[in-house]
């Protein structure tokens, strides 16, 4: 059965640009990423989460119909493990590997990413599971 972390994952797993053979490897990694690289155990206890588990409540949220979902950009960055949550404020939410410097460049060469419109995943999210 499909749950919310499914769809989740499926999110990262195509917006990453990776053989086929390394998805499911990357999305696991990329689940890990840490709030601006600090880990996890140093984190206040209500900041001990990763990178899934706030697209994992991003998804709650848009299921049970918050417009707040619908406002945000999630970028998935395929150059690096990095995911950034664009606010409507403008503030971005970084998640990078447990003690990178979020603010760096994490590699040389190109910065690759995809941006998922917030709007279209919360549809996507409330279509799969709105009322479940």
């Amino acid at each position: 059965m499909l749950d919310i972390g499914n769809v989740v994952d499926l999110l990262i797993g195509s917006a990453v640009d990776v053989p086929l053979r390394s998805v499911s490897e990357t999305v696991a990694n990329v689940r890990d990423l840490t709030p601006a690289g600090t880990p996890i155990e140093s984190l206040p206890a209500s900041l001990q989460y990763s990178a899934g588990n706030y697209l994992d409540a991003l998804a709650d949220l848009a299921a049970e119909g918050s417009s707040d979902v619908r406002r945000v950009r999630i970028e998935v960055v395929s150059s690096w493990p990095e995911i950034d949550v664009h606010q409507p404020d403008g503030a971005i939410s970084r998640f990078v590997e447990p003690g990178a410097l979020a603010s760096n460049w994490q590699s040389t060469g190109h910065r690759r990413s995809t941006v998922i419109n917030g709007a279209a995943f919360a549809d996507a999210v409330r279509d799969l599971f709105a009322g479940a």
